[in-house]
């Protein structure tokens, strides 16, 4: 009896002590908890609005009242009822040394934007605007500026299903070659070995340039330096190619497969294809 008197006690003292704990604790507020991404709705509304070019339309077209009602009844569907806005729309024109904005009209469903607000800025063009794309090249205010497309009619690829490298190497040549001030085609393990020894091979910048190898999981590889790093694994061959891309500062690029996985040459070595047939035992 006295054992389930003392269970009582304690249930009692400890509901009491969460009941007070609970008076005076201060919980924050449920939008402390969760609170709105404002700028993010302010985007996502502005978005929504233009999804058929309505907002353009309507923003060059000032003084249309009936139009401009009619956003500010979309915008208001759009938003919670507890959102306060306000909707600046300015021209945006190029000045002597900076951007003018020129006020053009406003809307707002209230006088104040309340206790927290935001902002988020979305730019219209009208349908009159004309845009040019100018590509700027690699190299032009620094170093480098030259690509190297391995193109060496002495190597085979590996692992380039429905491409050969070469025309691999003339489809990279097409896309990329606007992008740098000198894109040149490498087109034999000789000529890898020119710039890999540190030379040239059109008066282009050899520093800093970017080397894109076409032939797959495959390397081309010169026959002296074969001769000299082969020996029993190419690995040392890699490992001297490691040396002068950190010696010349370039960036090697291996488009497709296990990079640096096989050497080619087709002058130097003979092609051998080697199957493995096994047996399930049930």
């Amino acid at each position: 009896m006295m054992r389930t008197i003392e269970v009582m006690l304690v249930i009692i003292i400890l509901f009491g002590a969460f009941l007070i704990a609970s008076f005076f604790a201060v919980l924050p507020s449920p939008r402390e908890v969760s609170p709105v991404n404002l700028r993010r709705l302010a985007l996502t509304t502005l978005q929504v609005l233009d999804v058929n070019y309505s907002l353009s339309e309507i923003a060059f077209d000032e003084e249309n009242d009936a139009a401009w009602g009619e956003l500010q009844i979309a915008l208001s569907a759009c938003l919670p009822p507890s959102v306060v806005y306000n909707l600046t729309v300015y021209e945006v024109s190029s000045g002597a040394s900076s951007e003018v904005y020129r006020f053009i009209r406003s809307i707002s469903n209230a006088e104040s934007l309340g206790v927290a607000s935001d902002a988020a800025s979305y730019m219209v063009a009208s349908s009159n605007v004309t845009f040019r794309f100018i590509p700027e090249k690699i190299g032009e205010h620094g170093v480098g500026g030259t690509l190297y497309i391995l193109n060496c009619s002495d190597a085979r690829g590996w692992w380039i299903t429905g491409y050969s490298a070469h025309t691999l190497a003339q489809d990279l040549y097409n896309m990329l070659s606007k992008y740098f001030i000198k894109t040149v085609m490498v087109q034999n393990t000789t000529q890898l070995k020119t710039i890999l020894d540190g030379t040239a091979l059109e008066g282009e910048t050899l520093q800093g340039a970017v080397v894109i190898n076409t032939f797959g999981e495959a390397v081309p590889i010169p026959s002296s330096y074969a001769t000299s790093y082969y020996k029993d694994s190419y690995a040392e061959y890699f490992y001297q190619l490691g040396r002068r891309v950190n010696q010349y500062n370039w960036t090697w690029v291996s488009i497709v497969g296990w990079p640096f996985y096989y050497v080619t040459n087709t002058g130097y070595f003979t092609v051998r294809l080697t199957i493995t047939v096994g047996e399930f035992m049930e």
